[in-house]
Parts: structure tokens; sequence; C-alpha cells
């Protein structure tokens, strides 16, 4: 229904805000890492957000960027992962950690979060695993986007690359990189 809310931050009180656009207040909730990143009542603000319908009663979920708002989709389409729970996640981990979380199946890292268990953890990285991108991760992502353009899928490529990211003798090697996957791969 909305996808962003761009207006006057008038309130924050963790973990609300209110965005004020053309007159009226929007109610959002919003994780501590989007919080903290908001700037003081008074200012503009661009919030991205989902809506959230349950029982006929309705939340709006607000994140700092795009980025943030669609790894929280992705988590909320996985069994037993509500919008609360998904937005818990950025209560304890910035966007980066839960990247690098995923990428390097740690199930300890996203379990610091509150109402995610060790096994639930396991299923988020099992659900996630190649549908997180390796865009902060620079030398993996040319060597993740060389390996797709050869056909091979997410799923494949991204244990074993994570594996060889943390096994290879020179990380920043793209080719050595490469090499090693598909020797893995085939």
């Amino acid at each position: 229904m909305n996808w962003y809310i761009k207006g006057i931050l008038t309130e924050k009180i963790l973990p609300f805000i209110v965005v004020e656009n053309n007159g009226i207040g929007y109610k959002i909730r919003v994780s501590f890492t989007t919080f903290s990143s908001l700037p003081e009542p008074g200012d503009e603000v661009k919030i991205f957000t989902y809506l959230s319908l349950k029982n006929e009663d309705f939340e709006i979920f607000g994140f700092s960027s795009s980025k943030e708002r669609d790894i929280f989709l992705r988590l909320i389409e996985i069994p037993k992962i509500g919008p609360k729970t998904a937005i818990s996640i950025f209560n304890t981990l910035s966007v980066e950690d839960f990247e690098n979380a995923i990428n390097n199946s740690d199930p300890k890292v996203l379990a610091r979060a509150k109402n995610v268990s060790k096994k639930l953890a396991e299923s988020i990285i099992l659900e996630l695993a190649g549908k997180i991108s390796f865009e902060s991760r620079g030398v993996a992502k040319d060597a993740y986007d060389a390996l797709k353009s050869l056909g091979f899928s997410d799923k494949d490529i991204s244990p074993i690359l994570n594996d060889v990211l943390k096994n290879i003798k020179n990380p920043e090697d793209v080719e050595e990189i490469i090499k090693e996957v598909l020797k893995r791969l085939r």
C-alpha cells in the first residue's frame, strides 16, 4: 500500500516515531538501528515502510534504508517470523552485521536478537543463504557476480563462496577465489 513516507519527524519515543505528512501524523514502529540513525524532531525524513494488517489491526513498520526494509520483507516470509520478531533483529544487529551473519552461516550472532532461538537462527540462515547479496563485501561481490554469469545458482554459490572466503590465503585475489569455488562446484 505504501512504500515510503516523507515528511517532518515530529516525535521520537523508542520504538515509535511520528512522521507528519500533509497534516497527518503517521505512528511508525522502528528498530533501534533506524531510530539511532534519525535526526532530531523537526527535521524532514524519508522512512521506508511496510504496512502490517493482522486481525483488523494495522501497524506501520519503518526503516532508514530500502535495504533494511527489503531484508525485513524476506524475513517475514519465513515461517514463525512475524513483523515484530523481524524488527527485533534490527534492534540488535545492523544490516551489515545481519548480512555477515547470513553469509558466514553464524547462527550465534542472529540468536542474540530477542525472540530468536538458535534453531530459528539456523532456519533464517537456511532460508536466506544466497538471497542476501554480497554487495557490501567488495571482492566477494565480484567473484559472486562472475560465478552467477557462468550460470550457477545462488543456492550453489553462496555456501561454497563463504567457505572459500574464510579459508583462502589471499582473500583479495578474485581470480583465485573463482578458481577455488569452481573446483568445488564441479
